[in-house]
């Protein structure tokens, strides 16, 4: 029986050996991989939520960059839009104030030859000096001529900043 003694506790020192074998292989070498490669695949998906997060976060700053160059280039527009019609509206007015001085050296002109007409019609020299009620009859419808011209300028000139307002 000693033999079969020697068997069993040779039996149970190798069960034993055997079994705090695979008790520090699993402590020391397979429980704590499983945990590292839990720990690496909750790292793994913090880093891709945030790799996400900031895609996210980089996408609403794309956005708020392009309305800002949106809202800039629509201000840009509109301040050419506003600088035309001021360039157009000065246009109009040097277009105008020529018409104006043109209308009223031809309306002067019409007043000196008429003079020189009617003194002419007299057997006078030009410029001369002519009757009172004459010079007064041609010197009214030149100042109503001028008046007119000056209504239709001041008129026209309206017309051109309420056309150019808008």
């Amino acid at each position: 029986m000693n033999k079969y003694i020697k068997t069993l506790i040779i039996s149970a020192v190798v069960f034993m050996v055997l079994i705090a074998g695979s008790m520090v292989y699993y402590y020391v070498f397979f429980r704590p991989n499983n945990e590292k490669a839990k720990w690496q695949a909750q790292l793994k998906v913090e880093e891709e939520e945030a790799q996400a997060k900031l895609k996210l976060e980089e996408e609403k700053l794309k956005l708020e960059q392009d309305k800002q160059a949106q809202v800039k280039a629509e201000a840009y527009r509109e301040e050419q839009e506003k600088q035309n019609k001021q360039i157009a509206l000065n246009n109009a007015l040097v277009e105008l104030d020529n018409w104006y001085n043109k209308t009223l050296d031809e309306a002067y002109k019409g007043y000196m030859e008429r003079w020189n007409d009617e003194c002419a019609y007299r057997g006078l020299q030009p410029n001369s000096r002519l009757p009172s009620d004459i010079a007064n009859d041609l010197t009214q419808a030149y100042e109503d001529e001028t008046k007119r011209i000056d209504d239709l300028y001041k008129s026209q000139k309206d017309d051109l900043y309420k056309q150019y307002s808008n």
